[in-house]
């Protein structure tokens, strides 16, 4: 429900159109971000996988509009870290990029990142996004009603 409000405020707005830039599939949206895979990301090698979660946030942090962070995944312990950090401003644009080599965490058994690591580690697919341009779903994701979306 919460992707049809999303895909009905770009098409409301006429962002949406037929061409898709990429792979996008849905991880989970609430009233501080939406959050999309790139399938195009999402990389394997023996028991370690990558992918790249971008979140489209409602309120820029420190002037990004968005971020994606590249994960990686040691599937056969189910831990992740930070491998990556990409931050971009209102269009989308690159702003900064550096690596983020952080501490190995537990995937929670029902966070988001546990999606991720399913869809990297054991090729599970999540469900495609309404468009597979950023900017589209952004608009889309800033023009539904807070109220309609869950509180994380």
């Amino acid at each position: 429900m919460f992707r049809s409000l999303i895909l009905a405020a770009a098409v409301g707005l006429g962002l949406a159109g037929p061409a898709m830039a990429a792979d996008l599939r849905f991880v989970d949206v609430d009233v501080d971000a939406l959050g999309v895979v790139d399938a195009a990301s999402v990389s394997k090698t023996d028991d370690r996988a990558r992918a790249g979660l971008t979140l489209l946030l409602r309120t820029p942090v420190d002037g990004a509009a968005a971020f994606t962070m590249v994960l990686e995944f040691d599937c056969k312990a189910r831990t992740y870290r930070h491998a990556q950090l990409t931050t971009f401003d209102a269009e989308m644009q690159v702003t900064s990029q550096s690596p983020q080599e952080s501490e190995w965490q537990e995937v929670g058994p029902t966070s988001r990142f546990e999606m991720i690591r399913a869809m990297a580690c054991d090729g599970e697919q999540l469900p495609a996004a309404e468009s597979g341009d950023l900017k589209v779903l952004h608009r889309g994701y800033l023009e539904t009603p807070l109220e309609s979306l869950p509180r994380q």
